[in-house]
């Protein structure tokens, strides 16, 4: 089952238990990604239809079609029982390609009430044959014909395929009527009883192939696997840079100073050729590449890339800073079994993404980035399973976990699994729930502070609205035994944690307090057999699993208050989006810089510079509202400002040498929704005319203003990238 990726899709139902005739149904649905050692949580999301009853069909390109089924009720009956009422006859499509949050949309309606016994099948011509209905007596038939069917495009015609397929092998499938095909999908037919199709399975095998014919004599496809990996380790080798005297393998050196990605002969024991791939959202192919052992004591575990103009080969960095810049697509190499691209996702392919490596017989030995394929194999890598190194610091999934988004759920209490917080406000104790329930109350917000060091600060994100305690805070040893929440991370410890991997349990990680050393310090749980539901502290993990927790990255649900609250210490400032390609670190000009009034310093395109670190403190009594203070101008005014309405200078940003109270030295942060790190800065003073911090497009000038509102094109938005 390696490489494999196996999903369950379920859909609608009873929204109870215990339903009845007068129940309504569910309008969510969950797909549970089934593969093994993946993480099975299920990702749930909201229907335009609820239904029960509902008939679904996997059509062949990756979606699913749903239909039937009725607005409450039960499964059961024939005419006059009363077990169901209200149809729901709209037809729903289901595409897991689309972002959390808009994969259903609406489609035709069939208006036409089918409840028991009603029927939804893929046909040869992959459309749906829709029909029956105990409940209303129903005997006509529908066709529904999907969206791929109505543009009006070439449909290749299969001419023969093979009537056995054994798995683990490849199969020659013969097509004409098109040039090109990139899949073939696999569809069992289903055997239906009851509203549940017992034996659908939707199989896609992934590759491509051409016509040998020109479109009309026939081609052949070569099934190479599917489109990811599944996270694990692996050693990158060189497709094209083969033989015992040549330097194939992906490598980094033992010494921390030398943050280089190069190339080795072998695997030599050291573990410093072996690497962990994680996704960081399950079924996106976006995977980090980290260090596995051989660098003890180094702080950087994460491949990284630069912008284009930067360098062209990837180095080590400390985080996963969600810019990008640390996640790689991995694609199959097309009818070429078990070789891979490995693609830079931080840097457009005209610049140079492909991983890659020169010759045997260039004196280059690292990796660096090419625009594509030239086919002689140094741009294609061979990805072997790899068990890590004994004793080596294993870093699938961290640390660092990257600054996200993430649901905590124990791994011991399977009753009420998922950490949790209270509504209302004079509720700051942290318990545990059965699920996530769509209040965004299971989801936190986990920021790893700056300096590479395992400390973050864990806050609420969202269903707790107008509350002024988001932090996560541990008592001192003597104090309360359970962990709560505070306003502030007031610097003494009390609101930061350390993460740390569980040996041996992949996914599985002790939360540790940082100001609890000498007392019970690993967040625990009860067991479910006790009606303590709160968190608190044990001196130790007991094996049980009540000490051990999951950390998946889950994005805030839908139409929820996301409050992102930033802790304080020192940031880089980088523009969100609209400035790829040139400048966008927020810059503390020297002093005696011409440029430092009114209008600050340029940007920067080198997050390297000294120059572009801030240091953010959030005002006293203050939520949301900051001071913004260049730490390279402590012998003349540092902290970022505005000026009130109006201005006679205009909308422009400098620096001024206090906080004066007026607001034009205070910033509020606006958290984007389900945009990690990334605010709106608007300027406190100037709340009746242009106030958000603000750049122009690439080709403008480089300098900071304000602008009168977020015009979305990502140019008043800000990442917040820790230092």
């Amino acid at each position: 089952m390696e490489n494999v990726s196996f999903q369950v899709l379920v859909v609608g139902g009873s929204s109870t238990d215990c339903a009845n005739g007068g129940t309504p149904s569910s309008g969510n649905s969950y797909l549970i990604n089934a593969a093994p050692g993946a993480n099975h949580a299920p990702v749930a999301e909201g229907m335009p239809v609820a239904r029960v009853m509902g008939d679904c069909v996997g059509l062949p390109d990756g979606t699913t079609f749903c239909c039937n089924g009725g607005l409450q009720g039960i499964a059961g009956g024939g005419p006059g029982y009363g077990n169901v009422a209200g149809g729901a006859t709209a037809g729903t499509i289901y595409d897991p390609a689309q972002p959390v949050g808009s994969r259903w949309r609406q489609v035709a309606d069939s208006q036409i009430l089918r409840f028991y016994h009603s029927v939804a099948t893929l046909t040869q011509n992959a459309e749906v044959l829709v029909t029956g209905s105990e409940a209303t007596v129903d005997y006509r038939v529908q066709i529904f014909t999907p969206p791929y069917l109505q543009g009006g495009g070439a449909r290749p015609t299969i001419s023969s395929a093979p009537t056995n397929i054994v798995p683990g092998t490849s199969i020659t499938i013969s097509f004409s009527n098109v040039d090109t095909i990139d899949r073939v999908v696999l569809s069992k037919l289903a055997a239906v009883t009851h509203s549940t199709h017992m034996d659908a399975l939707r199989v896609v095998t992934q590759g491509s192939a051409t016509s040998t014919g020109g479109g009309s004599n026939g081609g052949t496809t070569v099934p190479i696997g599917p489109p990811t990996l599944g996270g694990g380790t692996y050693t990158i080798q060189s497709a094209g840079k083969t033989g015992a005297n040549c330097r194939g393998f992906a490598s980094v050196n033992g010494n921390c100073a030398n943050n280089l990605i190069d190339t080795w002969f072998n695997q030599d024991g050291s573990g410093r050729q072996v690497f962990s791939f994680q996704q960081p959202q399950a079924g996106v192919n976006s995977y980090t590449i980290t260090v596995t052992a051989g660098r003890t004591g180094c702080g950087n575990p994460f491949w990284s890339q630069q912008a284009c103009g930067g360098l062209n080969y990837p180095d080590l960095y400390y985080l996963d800073d969600a810019s990008g810049r640390q996640r790689f697509a991995v694609q199959a190499v097309p009818n070429v079994a078990g070789q891979y691209y490995i693609i830079a996702l931080g840097r457009p392919g005209t610049c140079g993404s492909y991983l890659s490596v020169a010759a045997c017989t260039s004196p280059d030995l690292l990796v660096r980035f090419a625009t594509g394929d030239d086919r002689s194999g140094l741009q294609r890598w061979i990805l072997t399973p790899t068990a890590p190194v004994a004793g080596g610091a294993i870093t699938v999934g961290a640390p660092p976990l990257p600054s996200n988004t993430y649901t905590i759920a124990s791994v011991g209490k399977t009753c009420r699994p998922f950490a949790s917080v209270g509504n209302p406000c004079t509720n700051t104790a942290i318990d545990t729930w059965f699920n996530q329930d769509g209040s965004g109350r299971q989801v936190f917000n986990l920021q790893l502070l700056g300096g590479g060091a395992n400390s973050y600060t864990i806050t609420t994100t969202s269903g707790r609205a107008g509350c002024d305690t988001p932090f996560w805070s541990s008592p001192a040893c003597g104090g309360a035994a359970n962990a709560v929440l505070a306003a502030t991370d007031d610097g003494s410890g009390a609101e930061r944690f350390s993460i740390v991997p569980v040996n041996g349990q992949a996914g599985q990680y002790n939360i540790i307090a940082a100001n609890r050393g000498t007392c019970a310090n690993v967040l625990s749980v009860q067991a479910c057999t006790s009606n303590n539901f709160l968190a608190g502290y044990s001196a130790g993990d007991d094996g049980s699993g009540l000490q051990r927790w999951t950390i998946v990255q889950t994005p805030i649900p839908a139409g929820t208050a996301a409050a992102q609250v930033l802790a304080n210490g020192n940031y880089r400032i980088v523009v969100a989006a609209g400035r790829q390609n040139c400048e966008q670190y927020l810059l503390g000009p020297s002093c005696g810089d011409a440029n430092q009034n009114p209008i600050g310093g340029p940007l920067l395109e080198n997050d390297g510079d000294p120059r572009s670190v801030w240091q953010v403190t959030l005002v006293t009594g203050a939520t949301n509202t900051y001071n913004i203070v260049s730490t390279n101008r402590a012998a003349c005014p540092s902290y970022m400002s505005g000026a009130g309405c109006p201005n006679p200078i205009g909308p422009q940003v400098g620096f001024f040498g206090n906080d004066d109270g007026s607001g034009n030295q205070r910033w509020t942060l606006t958290a984007a929704p389900n945009n990690f790190g990334v605010y709106d800065v608007q300027e406190a003073g100037r709340t009746t005319c242009a106030n958000y911090l603000s750049v122009q497009q690439c080709g403008g000038n480089l300098y900071p203003d304000l602008y009168y509102m977020d015009d979305t094109s990502g140019r008043q938005q800000w990442r917040f990238v820790p230092a």
